[in-house]
């Protein structure tokens, strides 16, 4: 499905194929939430929740929040670190669901599961992975230098 987003008016309007499906008033683009001293996109962090919204539409949306704000003071590595945690975490999840053919198991397995998922997700190495993705692909939306 083809995703983007594009400037009507004083709106950024987010379609797919079948059509319009959200928009933000660009004057708001640049509210922002502190939480321990970070400073984070209240658009991004409410639109990653969306089911509409990809990956690619949130890193499309930053480059329109920093294109109408260039004063922002969102930290940009937490705020995708924060969003390519989420994915990965979801796609695991989905995936040790496929594997097992869904959630028919018992409750003691299920918890056996979560605690493995749990310290995967917590991994030195995830993290670094992460970060990487996180850099590259803001470099690659013009998001950063």
């Amino acid at each position: 499905m083809h995703k983007c987003i594009k400037v009507e008016d004083k709106h950024l309007v987010f379609y797919n194929d079948d059509g319009d499906f959200y928009d933000i008033y660009i004057p708001t683009l640049g509210e922002v939430r502190k939480q321990n001293g970070i400073c984070y996109s209240e658009w991004i962090s409410h639109c990653m929740d969306l089911t509409e919204m990809s990956n690619d539409l949130l890193y499309q949306l930053a480059f329109f929040i920093k294109k109408y704000t260039p004063l922002t003071t969102i930290d940009w590595q937490e705020q995708f670190y924060v969003v390519e945690r989420a994915s990965y975490l979801e796609t695991l999840q989905n995936f040790k669901q496929e594997i097992t053919g869904g959630s028919n198991e018992n409750p003691v397995d299920e918890l056996k599961s979560a605690m493995e998922i749990s310290r995967d997700e917590n991994s030195q190495e995830l993290h670094i992975a992460l970060e990487k993705v996180v850099k590259e692909r803001l470099k690659d939306y013009g998001i950063i230098d």
